[in-house]
């Protein structure tokens, strides 16, 4: 890894400062609740996180595709009143989470048994309830529906993650881990936020939780990935 990131040293060291820098600007903004100028800045972190990662491991499209889809997703976000972008902003969110999955699979060759499957059909219809309680008309059948495979798909990333990090004892993954622990408190936060009650600086702790989310996402893999 030192090798690799010496190798491109400067590019390296500028993607990382505009990294850092992104995020400080962004909750700051959240924090102070200037909602127009965070939207425009909340794009920065993972699009600078993404060129870092292209730098380092360009033989692992899966990584900085899914990371760019993650800051397409952000991008399409900001016209949310229009619902067309909402959706496909939904739509790249959840084929990033698809892709990171893949990777997660190819790195580490779980296999899944019947029950493992089992528990994720259980998951779902268990998150579609808890979903269709919570929203109750604010939500149309087919977005309940959409919204719990989103967070389906977190929470089989999230015990992918840990079955690997503690059943072959791979510290690596932890923060992959740690990651989808963030991306599911996060989204929770925002379902809160939307749906039951908004809160002051809820922004604050959205983007706080996202952004931590997909740094240690995309660092695990990376570390992952350069042992």
């Amino acid at each position: 890894m030192n090798e690799l990131i010496k190798g491109n040293n400067y590019v390296f060291i500028v993607f990382s400062s505009l990294l850092f820098i992104s995020i400080v600007v962004e909750l700051v903004l959240a924090f102070m609740e200037k909602e127009r100028l965070r939207k425009i800045f909340k794009i920065f972190p993972l699009l600078f996180l993404s060129i870092v990662a292209i730098y380092l491991v360009p033989e692992y499209p899966l990584l900085y595709v899914a990371s760019l889809l993650g800051c397409l997703g952000d991008l399409l976000i900001i016209f949310e009143k229009r619902k067309i972008f909402f959706y496909l902003g939904g739509i790249s969110f959840f084929v990033g989470h698809i892709l990171y999955l893949l990777l997660m699979l190819d790195l580490s060759d779980v296999t899944y048994n019947w029950y493992h499957y089992l528990i994720i059909i259980i998951s779902l219809v268990g998150l579609f309830f808890v979903l269709f309680a919570i929203t109750k008309n604010q939500l149309g059948l087919i977005e309940k529906i959409a919204a719990s495979f989103y967070f389906g798909i977190l929470i089989l990333l999230l015990v992918n993650a840990a079955f690997i990090t503690f059943k072959y004892n791979e510290p690596r993954t932890s923060l992959i881990l740690v990651g989808y622990i963030l991306f599911i408190i996060s989204d929770i936060i925002l379902v809160i936020k939307d749906f039951i009650k908004e809160f002051k600086r809820d922004d604050f702790y959205v983007m706080s939780t996202y952004i931590f989310a997909e740094l240690s996402i995309v660092i695990g893999f990376l570390i992952t990935i350069l042992k």
